[in-house]
């Protein structure tokens, strides 16, 4: 009767880990990302000083902008706070921060209950609006301090000292201190920082040998490595068919208005300008690799972006948590209609290419959008700006406000029946939803909104999967599409079923890949037939997908879908070592060491994992597990009481130890996790049903059917929760 949630995660390991890490005969190709076929495999970095000789404008610019700060060695040219004697204390921790003669930065730490210590600032981290600050540890490890430089003018409360995590309690065991593998810039932040990093990470002595070209995000970091070029400059041979560079390339596009239309349309110019997506998105996108960068490469190649999900983003996919503009960008009518990053930005600067609604008005009318019948404010005000109700701003790291991408169109709907933010709101904070109603007149069809169809399945009602199946087929943008995809896993059906292998033959790698993570939740012999089929597709964020469909039913293949099977399952083990010095990725190496049987590797990857970082808490919950199935309970039953100390509201936690108790014939103790674990944010129907069924079990019949009632409010059309129901009455 009772079935682990570990035994659920995993059957699903390889799925959530791509998540939190990240060919066929006839296969896909990417629409308007065809690579040109230049051989760039003996292409060297040469540096940006080479290519300022040539590019002398572009070089300056590119000296004024993020890019050039992202990471520099600390120098009084690059460190812009206050190390003269500063002090300030956070969490018990006491800090000084001081400077010496010989141009170097210092800080001296006293942890509570630790001895102080004195730490050399190796590098500087960004500038604006904060600079965060390197030290140089042992084994190569170089590690982000929590405390920051809020490098804002005194005016803004800027020009002191913060810590990044003032309402955590960051002590030497947090997941989060300094020290510790979260704040480590080898693996969480060099790539995106420096220019052509290479991680040399030694698994066998969790050691570091990082090297780079370029301390900063230079040049050769977008454009790819830059011998080629300047050998065929030197020689006179560049052609426009010949650049030395090797980039996807895509229609260039210009805007024009015609036949007295308010927003502009697209002129193609030709078919040599670089990809933005695959250039910007690498790194400013939430997103796992799949393997070494390449120049070039296709982004849903190199990367698996996360879609819109409950964690990241609103129900309406506004941004909630930091997800690095890419996925907000990509569910933009903007990008749908062909609009790039540089028709906005210019992309050595990383600056807006026109200040205010000017930008905007390049391709939306003036006589239409930049009038008081269309915003309803008073011109010039903060109001009327364009960016105040379509790229509502979240600030993040406390100081640092981002726009967001999504463009979206202020809805009351919207915020009354989903509780999304409202633009409107967020200036009129003396007013509440009522008024918005009154307020905001919406020109909308009378079609469903996208996050209405995705919250209604969510909640349980597949009433919508027609309205879901035709948005689908439209034209509407890619997220948007991707994001109803993968909800499709909730409600697994014929229909949801049939829906989703539509867009396996969809030419957008990420409506392949989500239409494949859609079929999660179906039986093995329905999704596996799909996922064969695209064992081998062109793309490797699909081919990934696809393994991790097929590989919890790995023991039950032929000999025959063994050997199709073989080599996307060799290319996904390599590419698991790009992530082995983190925990989320020795967990997927004992992920997929599971799905074949190799329990050595299972148990030496956990290890692993909780040497990485001890106390996170999934690795403790699955390495648990594991001793559960290996007759090892007790040992088990020792991570799940760490993991329980660490965050004893972790909903995974609490059930897994019920659980445990439960196997010790200790059913009564075992009830107050079982509720725990019921009453959290992330709860699942299955936790309700198991706590109903337990409560049942010890003769608490009645608070077992209001346990049932109470789930099915919010899943009403769970099978396991409508059956218990019909035996409880």
């Amino acid at each position: 009767m009772f079935k682990t949630i570990i035994q659920i995660l995993s059957i699903s390991l390889l799925v959530l880990l791509l998540v939190s890490c990240e060919q066929q005969t006839d296969s896909k190709t990417e629409q308007n990302n065809d690579v040109q076929l230049i051989d760039q495999s003996s292409a060297e970095f040469v540096g940006s000083a080479v290519c300022g000789a040539c590019h002398q404008d572009a070089f300056a610019q590119w000296q004024q902008s993020h890019h050039f700060q992202s990471m520099l060695e600390a120098t009084s040219d690059s460190v812009l706070a206050d190390f003269d004697e500063a002090q300030i204390t956070a969490h018990n921790v006491k800090y000084r921060f001081y400077s010496k003669s010989n141009n170097s930065y210092w800080v001296n730490i006293q942890e509570e209950g630790e001895e102080e210590q004195d730490y050399q600032i190796s590098y500087t981290f960004g500038y604006s609006p904060l600079q965060q600050y390197m030290v140089e540890m042992e084994n190569g490890h170089v590690q982000v301090l929590n405390m920051a430089w809020d490098s804002r003018g005194e005016t803004e409360g800027g020009q002191n000292w913060f810590h990044l995590r003032p309402d955590e309690n960051i002590s030497s065991d947090n997941i989060f201190h300094w020290r510790r593998h979260y704040q480590n810039w080898n693996s969480r932040c060099a790539d995106c920082h420096s220019t052509g990093v290479q991680k040399n990470y030694d698994i066998a002595t969790a050691s570091y040998d990082t090297q780079w070209s370029e301390v900063n995000v230079a040049c050769e970091a977008c454009h790819g490595e830059g011998s080629r070029h300047v050998d065929l400059a030197q020689q006179e041979q560049l052609a426009e068919d010949d650049s030395g560079f090797v980039s996807a390339t895509q229609a260039s596009l210009a805007w024009t208005f015609s036949d007295n239309q308010p927003i502009a349309s697209p002129v193609v110019l030709d078919q040599t300008r670089t990809d933005d997506i695959a250039m910007c998105g690498r790194c400013h996108s939430l997103r796992s690799g799949l393997s070494e960068h390449a120049s070039g490469s296709n982004y849903h190649d190199e990367y698996r972006l996360q879609v819109v999900n409950d964690s990241s983003y609103f129900a309406d996919g506004q941004i909630l948590e930091e997800t690095f503009v890419l996925g907000s960008f990509l569910q933009s009518k903007m990008h749908a209609s062909g609009v790039t990053c540089a028709n906005c930005h210019n992309p050595h600067t990383g600056s807006v290419l026109v200040e205010g609604n000017g930008l905007c008005l390049q391709c939306h009318a003036a006589t239409t959008y930049e009038t008081v019948d269309h915003h309803n404010h008073t011109m010039s005000t903060a109001g009327a700006e364009c960016v105040s109700c379509h790229m509502p701003a979240r600030t993040y790291m406390q100081v640092d406000p981002r726009r967001d991408h999504s463009f979206v169109v202020p809805n009351a709907e919207l915020t009354n029946n989903l509780g999304v933010p409202n633009p409107c709101l967020t200036c009129h904070q003396d007013k509440d939803s009522e008024w918005l109603t009154a307020n905001l007149e919406n020109d909308f069809t009378n079609s469903l909104h996208w996050s209405v169809m995705r919250s209604t399945f969510i909640n349980g009602d597949d009433s919508v999967l027609s309205d879901i199946k035709a948005y689908l087929q439209g034209t509407e943008p890619l997220m948007r599409k991707a994001a109803l995809l993968a909800s499709l896993n909730t409600i697994p059906s014929q229909q949801s079923f049939d829906i989703a292998k539509q867009q396996l033959e969809s030419d957008e790698a990420l409506l392949r890949r989500t239409g494949l993570t859609s079929m999660s939740s179906m039986p093995n012999v329905v999704r596996l037939s799909s996922a064969l089929k695209l064992i081998n597709d062109s793309n490797r964020s699909v081919r990934f997908e696809a393994l991790s469909l097929i590989m919890p039913a790995y023991q039950e293949l032929s000999d025959q879908q063994r050997t199709e099977v073989s080599t996307t399952l060799e290319e996904y083990r390599q590419s698991l070592l790009l992530n082995a010095d983190s925990p989320e990725g020795q967990m997927a190496i004992a992920g997929l060491a599971l799905a074949i049987r190799d329990f050595t590797v299972v148990e030496e990857a956990y290890h692993k994992a909780l040497d990485i970082e001890p106390n996170f808490v999934p690795g403790l919950i699955n390495f648990a597990d594991f001793y559960r199935a290996s007759n090892r309970d007790e040992l088990g039953r020792e991570l799940l009481q760490k993991a329980l100390q660490i965050d004893s509201q972790n909903s995974g936690a609490n059930f897994a130890y019920a659980m445990s108790l439960i196997r010790a014939q200790q059913k009564e103790s075992a009830l107050q996790y079982l509720q725990t674990a019921s009453e959290q944010v992330d709860s699942s129907p299955y936790y309700h049903y198991v706590y109903a069924v337990g409560l049942n079990d010890l003769g608490q019949k009645e608070q077992a059917i209001t346990v049932v009632t109470e789930a099915l409010k919010v899943w009403p059309n769970d099978a396991g929760l409508l059956e218990l129901s019909g035996q409880l009455q």
